[in-house]
């Protein structure tokens, strides 16, 4: 399936006032998972403002190629169905998923978010430099610059490069990052602090609670 023609029944799931409309654009979607490429366009278009600048489009996208991932990344998920992304498929995806954690909608990182949630826990390999690329990845210069990414310590050695940053943006990068670690990985955090003490209320100090 082409991305315009998967981008159209996106929108029309969405904004179709006619039912029947709605109706044939989600059983395109649901035979998509037929088509190799298809998982790998619905990544892009979730990841990549520039293929559509529509944030329901986008949020749709990410919460459909969830569902695929859940049942068709490998033949040994306990939810498998037939087909089985192909292994250049699933790069791609993983591509494109890092990229998105890039986006300045936070609505999308949380949708890439849970994306890359579900590949960790479908993939029989798991996902090699996982941790490091959230909390180390290509994406920080990105959304923080690369003068700004403080250092972490995670369970297991995780460790990234120490600089000294602004409190504030310290307490955002790690609040951000930890939780999601937390959630992609289900490891518990320690010494999740940046340079300097932290607000006594900041969303990096609870994260010792977990």
């Amino acid at each position: 399936m082409a991305a315009e023609v998967i981008r159209s029944c996106l929108a029309s799931c969405l904004y179709a006032t006619d039912g029947q409309v709605r109706k044939n654009a989600e059983q395109q979607l649901e035979q998509g998972v037929q088509f190799p490429g298809f998982s790998a366009c619905l990544a892009q278009l979730s990841t990549r403002p520039e293929l559509t600048n529509d944030m329901g489009v986008r949020q749709l996208a990410a919460v459909i190629l969830k569902q695929v991932i859940r049942k068709h990344w490998s033949s040994e998920c306990t939810k498998y169905e037939p087909p089985e992304l192909s292994a250049a498929e699933r790069e791609q995806i993983k591509a494109d998923l890092t990229h998105g954690l890039a986006d300045p909608s936070s609505k999308i990182r949380t949708a890439v978010a849970m994306c890359i949630s579900a590949v960790a826990k479908a993939d029989p390999n798991g996902w090699p430099g996982l941790v490091e690329s959230l909390v180390g990845g290509r994406w920080v210069s990105a959304r923080f610059g690369s003068s700004h990414a403080p250092c972490c310590r995670c369970t297991r050695g995780c460790r990234v490069r120490k600089e000294v940053v602004p409190r504030a943006l310290a307490t955002a990068w790690y609040a951000e990052r930890a939780l999601l670690v937390a959630c992609v990985t289900r490891w518990p955090l320690v010494h999740a602090v940046p340079s300097g003490d932290c607000h006594p209320h900041s969303p990096v100090e609870q994260l010792h609670s977990w």
